[in-house]
C-alpha cells in the first residue's frame, strides 16, 4: 500500500518522482518530512497520504513513488538511452560503429 511506504520515509531516503509532464522519471531524497508533506532535494513537495504533488491544477502529473530495483534500472536505462540517441555516432571511426553494431545485435 503506498501510503504505508510514505509512512514509513526517512529524511535522506531515496525516491523516484514520477513525472508525466516531463515523459520521465528522475532519483531524488528526501530533504524535509512534516506530518503532511514530503519535501525533496530537488524542490518537490508531495502530500505524504498519497504521494501526489502539492501546487499543480488539475489532476496531478507528479507523484512520489518507491523506488524499487526495477524501477530504478528502468530510469537508468531510460537516461543511458537519452544520453545515447544524443551523440553524434557519424564521429567514431568505422571500426568502432562496427564493433557496437555487433554488440547491440548479439543483444537483441
Amino acid at each position: 500500500m503506498a501510503s504505508e511506504w510514505l509512512d514509513n520515509l526517512k529524511v535522506g531516503d531515496k525516491v523516484v518522482v514520477e513525472n508525466g509532464s516531463f515523459g520521465h522519471d528522475i532519483v531524488d531524497s528526501v530533504f524535509i518530512l512534516t506530518k503532511t508533506s514530503v519535501v525533496t532535494r530537488k524542490v518537490y513537495k508531495f502530500r505524504r497520504k498519497d504521494g501526489s504533488v502539492l501546487g499543480e491544477v488539475g489532476r496531478p502529473k507528479t507523484w512520489l513513488r518507491e523506488p524499487t530495483t526495477e524501477r530504478l534500472n528502468w530510469i537508468k536505462q531510460a537516461n543511458l538511452a537519452r544520453k545515447l540517441g544524443k551523440y553524434n555516432w557519424k564521429e567514431l571511426p568505422i571500426e568502432t560503429l562496427r564493433a557496437i553494431d555487433e554488440m547491440l545485435l548479439e543483444s537483441s
